[in-house]
């Protein structure tokens, strides 16, 4: 368990996201051995910093809430980039991790040259350089597809 008070707000969304996604590998484990599912549960998470609104529009006894930004608009389309629940984060939220914290965790870029894959850590890529030929998976990112990306992978 880190404690929280000590951490700043971006490290502690990475922290929230990698917990998450082992939570979902724990869930998938039990569903699949223990239950004899056939399914595996995944969760891509998409991570984005800025000021949003975040506001009830309703009156009432029933609330209903509302969240809608930049940011969530960014976290979204990340999600939807990801796969098999890998955590995506823009370049921004990285930067705002202090130096110690952004040195913890593991982050980067799969190259796939020449049929070959090849992690480059620490590293970031624009959107569309990451997307393939597929032009109707492609226009889901129009919206982001000049953000800055990288994959987060974990904190040792």
């Amino acid at each position: 368990m880190w404690p929280l008070i000590l951490l700043g707000v971006a490290f502690v969304a990475v922290i929230a996201a990698v917990e998450l996604k082992e939570s979902m590998k724990r869930m998938s484990l039990v569903f699949t051995e223990v239950l004899q599912g056939d399914r595996e549960f995944v969760l891509n998470i998409g991570l984005a910093e800025g000021r949003d609104y975040f506001g009830c529009i309703s009156d009432k006894p029933l609330k209903e809430y509302l969240v809608m930004g930049k940011a969530t608009t960014e976290a979204a389309r990340l999600s939807d980039l990801g796969n098999n629940g890998s955590i995506w984060s823009t370049k921004s939220l990285i930067t705002r991790l202090n130096k110690n914290d952004r040195m913890r965790v593991g982050y980067g870029i799969m190259s796939r040259q020449a049929n070959a894959k090849q992690l480059l850590e620490k590293r970031f890529s624009l959107i569309e350089d990451l997307l393939d030929d597929d032009k109707e998976r492609s226009l889901q990112f129009n919206d982001i597809r000049e953000s800055i990306v990288t994959e987060i992978l974990n904190i040792p």
